[in-house]
């Protein structure tokens, strides 16, 4: 008898199972729309529906899902998405506050913003929240700036990426007057704060955030280590670990040079010759007294000092020296590699002697391949190690074409 019962049991669960996964949401549990309205359709149309109990949405059979879905339509029961700017069309009595108008054009700009990020095919749901800070033509003030949150539902299965990240949130921020990228907030259904995970600060760069930067370059070097070794050895005659440490850093640097010896920049000569001076001097009998004639006697003679005919000369002379100055600004981004770390090991089963494995003239030749192939730095601390090893059996293939070495 229990072991009738068990099985009594078993089949109705089953049946029970194979009935209820016969039934299909008819709209995404996200969806805004009217259960009663569907149900007045579907049962006009005599079409069987059920209501889940835990979501609350409405499922009807598997194979009258896409009519289900057409007559809705029809009738004009689809999902309703939030509401935009057409809240602005409403026409309101003579008297309305500046108040309601401002409340009425944030939300519709959020509406806006949730449409246009509702686009993006990985997201489910979108709800967005403005503070925009008020601003007035008396008054300039940097203390009240605007700010915005965004929540998302990710569809199951499914991830935003950075540079999806930053769309949303360069999205949001472009469409609020004085909004920075860095006050707007970004948050998933499970509370993960997105927008923390990159860097907006002059501008997105895609292949410098922290976590994309490491996984490029590991992927690179893994990529060209499969071409240089995969042709001759073999894929599973191999393996290669890479690490890679990424400098995350955002530098800026001016430099600013002088030359040695100081050059001339502006010369500046001035000469002064003054005649005809006026007289001078205290006044009286001997100030007016008529110039005293001239000797001829000390006129014939060269050495002679020449008597004062009341002519003054001024030179001056005015020189700029500078030196040579050289001015140079480096901006290095993130995502600029410090130290690359490679390890190879080889299968000694697909070396040209199976038993022996790989000599070491062997391995110093494909440690020197890989060196130029990977750009191996030593100056910058790069380290490429190459060993052998022996595989499990059955792990490599392609001996004989690791003999061609």
């Amino acid at each position: 008898m229990l072991v009738l019962a068990i099985g009594i049991t078993a089949a109705v669960m089953l049946y029970q199972w194979r009935d209820q996964s016969r039934y299909k949401p008819v709209f995404g549990a996200q969806e805004k729309i009217v259960a009663s309205d569907m149900m007045n359709v579907l049962e006009a149309e005599r079409i069987p529906y059920r209501v889940h109990p835990d979501s609350g949405q409405v499922l009807v059979p598997a194979g009258d899902l896409g009519k289900a879905r057409m007559l809705l339509a029809a009738k004009g029961v689809t999902a309703q998405l939030p509401a935009g700017l057409e809240l602005m069309d409403k026409n309101d009595p003579l008297g309305v506050s500046q108040f309601v108008q401002d409340v009425r054009f944030r939300r519709g700009l959020e509406g806006e913003l949730a449409q246009s990020i509702l686009t993006m095919d990985a997201i489910a749901s979108a709800r967005v929240h403005l503070a925009i800070a008020r601003s007035t033509s008396f008054i300039a003030s940097d203390g009240e700036k605007s700010s915005a949150s965004v929540v998302v539902a990710v569809k199951p299965g499914r991830t935003l990426s950075n540079e999806q990240i930053a769309a949303i949130v360069n999205l949001v921020a472009g469409s609020v007057p004085n909004l920075a990228p860095k006050r707007v907030s970004l948050v998933d259904q499970a509370g993960n704060f997105l927008s923390s995970r990159v860097d907006l600060e002059g501008g997105f760069e895609g292949a410098a955030q922290p976590d994309g930067a490491a996984k490029r370059v590991q992927d690179e070097v893994r990529a060209n280590v499969g071409e240089l070794l995969g042709p001759v050895l073999g894929a599973n005659n191999y393996k290669v670990s890479v690490t890679a440490d990424i400098d995350n850093d955002k530098i800026e640097e001016t430099q600013e040079k002088y030359g040695t010896d100081p050059k001339i920049t502006s010369e500046a000569m001035r000469e002064e010759l003054e005649k005809n001076r006026i007289a001078m001097g205290v006044p009286g009998t001997l100030s007016n007294r008529p110039p005293v004639p001239a000797d001829p006697a000390q006129a014939a003679d060269p050495a002679a000092k020449p008597a004062d005919d009341g002519t003054a000369k001024k030179n001056a002379t005015s020189r700029q020296y500078a030196y040579d100055r050289a001015i140079t600004q480096i901006k290095r981004a993130r995502g600029r590699l410090r130290k690359l770390s490679v390890a190879v090991v080889l299968n000694n089963a697909s070396a040209a002697s199976a038993k022996t494995g790989w000599t070491a003239a062997e391995l110093a030749n494909i440690d020197k391949l890989l060196r130029g192939g990977l750009g191996i730095d030593e100056a910058r601390g790069d380290v490429l190690t190459v060993s052998s090893l022996n595989f499990p059996a059955g792990g490599g293939s392609g001996g004989a074409g690791a003999r061609q070495l």
